[in-house]
């Protein structure tokens, strides 16, 4: 009983997703200073505001992922709404606590819009869904600039920002696609299918090829080459209706090649 009721909360929060962004800042942090203390309490912030934003974000979509994902946690009752409440307020409270606790007074502003974006994300699918695919890419953003931030190794992080931005541009732009059956009015039903198609994959090509204005060696051009063949792969996968959504879960391997680039 009690791993079950593990397993719906993991589900509920996206925990693989989230312990992808707590690793990338807790490495990143840890590689360039060598503070784990340090890194450990910057990181650990982020794993329960990324975790509260996935629960308040299912509760406010439960009609659409009756839809779209009717096995999930809220729509297949496998979790009530007053229990899925209590985890978001659990989780807000702790995110509120460790960001008063651990993180700089610098950097506190950062983790703060971070929260307030996730807990409005809502508001703008309800109110302007057209928008949501660029907003979405927007705040993926706000991790990396809280580590560049943090890091400030000397370098122009404005390159790897844009190929990040383009990557979870393209990205969401692929899971509208899967999803268009319970969205309404998101850019992926405005353009259509196959023209969403073209330009989400695009998009992610070009975030790939614009790491090329920081190459310095051959480990550069080798991880430049495999983000875009792997993308040429999925493209290639993409026509078969049964892959989609392992290919959207695949892309989390782009994501952490891309990192490379921010402490190299």
């Amino acid at each position: 009983m009690r791993w079950a009721t593990v397993k719906i909360a993991c589900a509920l929060t996206r925990l693989d997703s989230c312990l992808l962004v707590f690793l990338a800042v807790l490495l990143l942090i840890y590689i360039t200073n060598g503070d784990f203390h340090f890194a450990f309490k910057h990181a650990l912030p982020m794993l329960t505001i990324c975790m509260s934003g996935f629960v308040i974000n299912d509760l406010n979509d439960i009609d659409k992922d009756r839809e779209n994902h009717p096995q999930s946690s809220l729509p297949s009752k496998k979790i009530s709404e007053a229990g899925a409440s209590v985890l978001y307020f659990t989780l807000l409270a702790i995110s509120l606590l460790t960001i008063k606790l651990y993180v700089e007074a610098s950097y506190v502003y950062l983790y703060l819009v971070l929260l307030l974006c996730l807990v409005n994300y809502n508001y703008v699918v309800a109110y302007c869904p057209i928008l949501k695919t660029f907003y979405v890419a927007a705040v993926g953003l706000i991790p990396f600039i809280i580590i560049s931030s943090i890091v400030q190794n000397g370098r122009s992080p404005l390159t790897v920002a844009l190929s990040l931005f383009l990557f979870l541009l393209g990205r969401e732009m692929l899971m509208d696609i899967l999803d268009a059956e319970g969205d309404s009015g998101t850019l992926a039903i405005a353009l259509g299918q196959k023209r969403s198609t073209a330009i989400g994959f695009t998009v992610k090509i070009i975030g790939s090829i614009c790491l090329a204005f920081s190459i310095r060696n051959e480990t550069d051009i080798g991880i430049i080459a495999a983000l875009v063949i792997i993308d040429i792969c999925f493209l290639a996968l993409w026509s078969f209706n049964q892959y989609r959504r392992a290919i959207i879960q695949a892309m989390k391997v782009q994501l952490i090649l891309g990192l490379y680039y921010i402490v190299r």
